[in-house]
């Protein structure tokens, strides 16, 4: 819920949660593997642009089971990762779990001013991940996107709290109403699903109205849906 990009496709899988994905897509188009919880939150000024948290659905964020739905030995084995690149020294190792683990990227802006809100964000990290849910071994986009993640500033869940911009998330969120994104849905059912059913768009009226045709975020985002059920029919065909 309460997201909404504008350029690029936004490629999921099955069984995911994506909050607050905003602005334009850098580079490749953001793929999430199945399974996934992504979520966006602009951090306050001082800290400067977003962080990205990322886990998988039955992560326990009180442990250090599982990382973004892998046994978490096998994600460090894999990724040449280490328990220091996730925690500090000053973490026992018994204390060590996906709450105060360093797993959440903070991307930043190509101009944070000039952006908001409409920020241009770069998701490649996530092609890292994306390799190693599908057991392939990791190629040269998704080594970068590694190396990318492991060089970006990241800061653990239990750090986010002071560091996101509340305010600024309430008013993108207040951005979006609860009518476009359950129309958006309906729509995107009755087209992929070939109902015999009305598709509504009683919520672009004041857009009409008003003529405000010209980089309008409602519009954007209900021909986003409408661009991506078209990428999603023919890629199955």
């Amino acid at each position: 819920g309460g997201s909404g990009v504008d350029n690029g496709k936004i490629i999921v899988g099955k069984r995911c949660l994506l909050s607050g994905i905003r602005g334009d897509l850098k580079g490749r188009d953001l793929c999430v593997p199945s399974e996934m919880c992504l979520q966006v939150l602009p951090l306050r000024q001082g800290v400067g642009g977003f962080v990205c948290l990322c886990f998988g659905v039955n992560d326990g964020i009180k442990e250090a089971t599982t990382l973004y739905g892998m046994d978490i030995n096998q994600v460090l084995e894999r990724s040449g990762l280490t328990a220091s690149d996730l925690w500090d020294e000053s973490i026992p190792s018994s204390r060590q779990t996906l709450w105060n683990a360093k797993l959440n990227p903070i991307m930043m802006c190509a101009d944070e001013d000039m952006k908001w809100p409409e920020p241009e964000l770069n998701f490649s990290f996530l092609e890292w991940i994306q390799s190693l849910r599908d057991d392939v071994q990791l190629d040269a986009s998704a080594l970068q996107g590694l190396r990318q993640w492991k060089e970006s500033k990241r800061i653990a869940v239990c750090d986010i709290r002071e560091c996101v911009d509340s305010e600024a998330e309430a008013k993108y969120r207040s951005t979006i109403s609860s009518v476009e994104v359950h129309q958006l849905n309906l729509t995107t059912d009755c087209l992929l699903g070939q109902k015999h059913e009305p598709c509504s768009f009683g919520h672009l009226a004041g857009v009409c109205k008003l003529n405000a045709f010209k980089d309008n975020p409602v519009l954007k985002r209900t021909l986003k849906a409408l661009d991506n059920v078209c990428f999603q029919a023919v890629d199955e065909g």
